[in-house]
């Protein structure tokens, strides 16, 4: 009896240890984004969406909330305070490309220490990195939140699994349940795929076949979602996109010549590498253990994804956009890995760590990799900048065909990022440089001397409401960049 309590000890002691391993793996790797998201802070800030963000909140000194997802208020709080104490612009961007993570580690935290599920930390630190390159320097995209917050709803539910004594056992599963999915609802519409795979594959896994509750989860679900996305959409193009889905099965003639299936296929052996050799695990394990369900709830979730994902965006766009659509199809492989290979089956604790920190280390060396590809373009917007401090003007104008657009990469904030670059050490340096393309000017007077040419979605504004504090734009006219005059 003595030995038999000394091995259970033993044995509890052991689960213990390969807890902290794992839990110490997730702070680690969230250690490693905080001093990347500060080393490569203009490389992540300074671009398109982000830089658009950046830009209302300083010159509002609010919250800059677009597409009706409200959550990303959440990794704006701490920016705008700083904006509101007066803070540099410096310190503004790179505060707001911190926060983002620290946000992240703060869910991570909850996760663990409050849900007590060290399985849905560390999901939550490594969905962040697997599968994301480019990514990375677009840290505004709601499918990151989207993804962490639909991550604590399969806490919540192994959490509740584990409560005991419930008194109002209805109401304590489904209200938090509830205001997580309101959470994902109101962050991204690609956590429909999320939340729906986590709901299955926690009955699969937990064989709750014949508990209604989980079916009404997945009603409400449903219609939470198409309240949001269908009825209420906030967002002609989201709503669009939803609704183009029903014209899938017409269209499905062309799937391999689609932008987006090619762009997927080329990838393969490249950033979607490490995430099928852990689905080839995954399924192998799957199958030895007869789990067939869950080997099936798998496949069935990253195929469906794929098709519907491929047709919606058939046309394409940039590749830091393309991965972040995309980026759920790896959720339906971590998530798994992570529940049964890594915290339940009985390999060795240091081998399954190693296996982690060879996923992070291979993610890592490539996001720094891309990072020098974004410091490059960094590089030659200040040096465009910094070709026009010659002239007495302070606004101008560049063909688009005068720019190296495999630098600039996306365009359309190009007047911004500029501007935010010029100003960092001093708002007297604001200068502006806009890209036109073709005769999209036309019909605008470029005489206007207080005329600010924002983004071709709001083209006009007032230099006149740009924040002093941090764009001290003079007035005067814009002038036309030539080639003589273009030293980028």
């Amino acid at each position: 009896m003595k030995f038999s309590r000394s091995w259970a000890e033993l044995k509890l002691r052991k689960n213990n240890t390969s807890l902290k391993i794992y839990r110490i793996t997730g702070h680690v790797i969230f250690l490693i984004m905080l001093i990347f998201s500060a080393f490569f802070y203009l490389e992540r800030m300074v671009y398109a969406d982000t830089a658009y963000y950046i830009f209302r909140m300083l010159n509002t000194a609010g919250l800059s909330v677009e597409h009706g997802r409200d959550t990303m208020v959440l990794l704006q709080l701490l920016p705008v305070l700083a904006i509101k104490l007066h803070f540099s612009l410096k310190t503004v961007v790179m505060l707001y490309s911190v926060s983002i993570i620290l946000i992240y580690y703060l869910l991570f935290n909850i996760a663990v220490y409050v849900l007590k599920s060290d399985g849905a930390g560390l999901i939550i630190a490594l969905i962040l990195i697997i599968g994301v390159w480019e990514n990375f320097y677009n840290p505004v995209t709601e499918t990151h939140l989207g993804l962490v917050f639909s991550t604590l709803l399969y806490a919540w539910l192994n959490f509740y699994d584990n409560l005991k004594n419930i008194k109002y056992p209805a109401v304590l599963f489904f209200l938090p349940s509830f205001l997580i999915i309101c959470l994902s609802v109101y962050s991204h519409p690609v956590t429909l795929f999320a939340v729906f795979f986590i709901v299955m594959y926690h009955m699969c896994n937990k064989k709750y076949f014949r508990q209604f509750r989980y079916y009404a989860l997945l009603l409400l679900i449903v219609i939470l979602y198409f309240l949001k996305n269908i009825l209420y959409a906030a967002d002609s193009n989201e709503k669009s996109h939803l609704m183009e889905i029903s014209a899938l099965y017409h269209n499905l003639h062309g799937f391999f010549q689609y932008y987006s299936t090619q762009w997927v296929v080329s990838r393969l052996w490249s950033i979607y590498l490490m995430p099928q050799i852990i689905l080839v695990i995954l399924l192998i394990w799957l199958i030895i253990k007869k789990k067939i369900a869950e080997a099936a709830l798998i496949i069935i979730s990253v195929m469906l994804f794929l098709l519907i994902t491929c047709f919606v965006f058939r046309q394409g766009d940039a590749n830091i956009m393309m991965e972040k659509d995309f980026m759920t199809v790896n959720y339906f492989i971590l998530l798994p890995f992570i529940h049964e290979l890594i915290y339940n089956a009985k390999f060795n604790a240091w081998l399954k760590t190693s296996f982690l920190i060879i996923i992070a280390t291979v993610s890592f060396i490539h996001i720094y990799n891309i990072g020098k590809v974004y410091h490059e373009r960094i590089s030659y917007i200040k040096n465009l900048v910094e070709s026009t401090k010659r002239f007495d003007e302070r606004k101008f104008l560049i063909p688009k065909s005068k720019v190296k657009m495999e630098d600039v990469m996306v365009p359309w904030a190009f007047s911004i990022e500029t501007l935010i670059i010029s100003s960092l050490d001093s708002p007297d340096d604001a200068r502006t440089i806009y890209i036109v393309n073709n005769n999209e000017l036309d019909e605008i007077d470029l005489n206007q001397e207080n005329l600010f040419l924002k983004v071709i979605f709001d083209l006009k504004s007032n230099s006149d409401e740009l924040s002093k504090r941090y764009f001290s734009l003079p007035h005067g006219i814009y002038r036309l960049l030539e080639d003589d005059d273009n030293n980028g």
